[in-house]
């Protein structure tokens, strides 16, 4: 299950949902979830998750967990993954837009509109491309705490603060231009030609794991030395 983590990753959460609006099974994997450094602490954190389907009793019967967010350690997911027992911590993972923690990979590839340079610059290049990511308007203010609304726990901001870019208006018109662009023949070009060098490298990848499995094995039992 693929959690996006908002605010900073709504719009990754977006086209994610555009991706897989076809296939039911792919949909039900994605989530939005309003969870960042103003309200990780918060006491009503873990009856949030739970309330978002990541339970110790989900984890243990398998499930598996991605946390995807923009950057740059992976605090977020660190303090999440120490509200649960050790053994259960590898299945709690991280994916993010730049990431200066070896734990957890990077894609920056999103980040290429702002910055041509984002493929290979070192990561302390990259803060202001984030932050000029991250200071597109958003529909909301960020989340401080969680109050019980209704029965369920809401991600609540407090009154007159304001985090970031927030104007609605606005925000509406990115949602509109990123549908408009992912459906358009442009992007949906793109979106496929993304979607065949991605299957190329998870082939080579699963590949390369079955030859060092099928090595050690050799080496398991002197076939190799």
């Amino acid at each position: 299950s693929i959690y996006f983590l908002a605010r900073d990753a709504e719009l990754l959460y977006d086209l994610a949902s555009l991706a897989v609006q076809m296939d039911d099974s792919l949909n039900q994997k994605i989530h939005l979830l309003n969870v960042s450094r103003a309200n990780m602490r918060d006491k009503g954190l873990k009856s949030y998750l739970e309330q978002n389907g990541i339970t110790e009793g989900a984890l243990h019967a398998g499930l598996q967990v991605l946390f995807v967010d923009t950057g740059f350690s992976g605090t977020i997911p660190r303090v999440i993954g120490e509200l649960f027992e050790e053994s259960l911590k590898p299945q709690i993972q991280a994916h993010l837009m730049v990431s200066n923690n070896s734990q957890y990979p990077s894609t920056r590839t999103f980040l290429t509109p702002l910055n041509s340079a984002a493929y290979s610059g070192p990561v302390s290049k990259m803060h202001g491309t984030v932050v000029s990511y991250e200071h597109i308007p958003r529909y909301t203010d960020r989340s401080s705490h969680f109050e019980l609304t209704g029965g369920l726990l809401e991600p609540m901001s407090p009154l007159g603060s304001i985090d970031g870019s927030v104007n609605p208006e606005i925000a509406v018109l990115y949602q509109e231009d990123l549908r408009a662009y992912f459906e358009s023949e442009k992007g949906q070009s793109l979106f496929m030609q993304r979607k065949k060098i991605y299957e190329k490298l998870l082939e080579s990848l699963q590949s390369n794991e079955a030859f060092l499995q099928k090595t050690l094995t050799s080496m398991i039992f002197g076939e190799v030395h």
